[in-house]
């Protein structure tokens, strides 16, 4: 080609010139790192952000924020009973009316948890089973329910990191 005054033919453009091949590699692997760490710093986040969450619920409910043995210790047993009643159906007002509203979305009742996304290889969540969940944890473990923080955390998190 070059003898008869031709220019020569570039690679194609899906083709990355041969000096640079051998780092894609590596650039594929600080990317990954570059993406865990933003996948990393919104799971830290929001957890700090749901532990917030429910010292306010907690606040609400009693008016005091130093804990819930604290707070439940400087109640009256009324007011404990209550708290945690309400708290209770609260909770499973939200889990009911949100289930039906996630069915409604546009995921409708795929991909309802992380561990079962995970199972079928996907990264999309359904947001609004995640946000029903969060929001009907949030209320229980704020008004004294012992079903544990880390379950919802952890949702919250792969949620926001997917």
């Amino acid at each position: 080609m070059a003898s008869s005054g031709q220019h020569p033919v570039p690679p194609p453009p899906d083709r990355k010139p041969y000096r640079f091949r051998a780092l894609a590699p590596a650039a594929r692997t600080v990317r990954l790192w570059i993406w865990a760490t933003v996948a990393g710093a919104l799971a830290a986040a929001s957890t700090v952000g749901f532990r917030w969450a429910i010292q306010q619920v907690e606040w609400i409910a009693t008016s005091h924020s130093g804990g819930l043995v604290a707070a439940a210790r400087s109640l009256t047993p009324w007011h404990r009973a209550l708290v945690c009643t309400v708290g209770g159906v609260l909770a499973g007002l939200v889990l009911q009316w949100g289930g039906r509203w996630a069915r409604k979305g546009p995921l409708g009742d795929q991909h309802l948890d992380y561990i079962d996304a995970a199972r079928a290889g996907h990264v999309e969540l359904n947001d609004r089973t995640t946000l029903t969940r969060t929001v009907s944890a949030l209320l229980s473990v704020g008004t004294g329910a012992s079903i544990g923080r880390e379950g919802p955390m952890v949702q919250l998190a792969a949620w926001l990191s997917a």
